[in-house]
């Protein structure tokens, strides 16, 4: 695997390449797990950084180009809704279940990370704000809680997962068939301080989960 930073020399050139406006539509494309690098690419541009997470180092695409997906970074994104602004982190895994040769970028966690911390007493309208949340509930989400030092989360799953939905979980949970697991589409609210850092989307074992303790029902319609 070629280091990252050999992907950005490599693609340097290409500064002056056409790049597609990193402006997202309104009304946006709802963002789900498994979906293609290209498709995030048409519904949100050319990201505006692409973040190597080990170490943490951002490398703004006005400075390097157009960099394809590759689970060796993040593409990042800010979109801004009537609540408040996010950073928005795709997270990708090559699926090469068809083709070994050429695997395809899929998205396997979505993070939504917010500008403005909000306190965890209108989580609702967190939740609300966000399509992606009630494109995961459908008619309504348990929530149980996990608890670390620092930090908390609470996860939301789907009331009721159809067998369908259970197959994709477990095929982009295991990155395309790579592991073994049985996974949870899963939307973790990240708890800092009493407030809400970050919206997280992604399949989750749930080994660590305390009981369902509540349940929540989307306000408006996830499709």
């Amino acid at each position: 695997m070629r280091p990252f930073f050999n992907v950005i020399v490599a693609t340097a050139a290409c500064v002056q390449c056409a790049v597609v406006s990193a402006q997202v539509p309104s009304p946006r494309v709802v963002l789900r797990l498994g979906m293609t690098g290209a498709e995030v690419r048409k519904a949100l541009g050319t990201p505006q950084v692409y973040r190597q997470s080990n170490p943490t180092r951002d490398f703004p695409s006005s400075a390097v180009g157009v960099v394809p997906p590759s689970h060796d970074y993040f593409d990042v994104y800010e979109i801004n809704t009537p609540l408040t602004a996010y950073e928005l982190w795709i997270n990708y895994s090559m699926d090469d279940s068809e083709s070994r040769l050429h695997p395809v970028p899929r998205v396997v966690a979505i993070h939504f990370e917010l500008d403005k911390r909000i306190d965890i007493n209108d989580v609702g309208k967190v939740l609300d704000d966000l399509p992606e949340v009630a494109a995961l509930c459908g008619a309504e989400c348990t929530i149980a809680e996990v608890s670390f030092t620092g930090y908390s989360s609470l996860r939301l799953h789907p009331r009721t997962i159809s067998p369908a939905q259970q197959t994709e979980a477990d095929w982009i949970g295991s990155s395309f068939g790579r592991f073994q697991g049985r996974f949870k589409p899963t939307a973790a609210v990240i708890v800092e301080r009493g407030a809400i850092a970050q919206i997280m989307f992604d399949e989750d074992e749930g080994d660590l989960e305390s009981p369902v303790k509540a349940t929540w029902k989307p306000q408006r319609s996830g499709n």
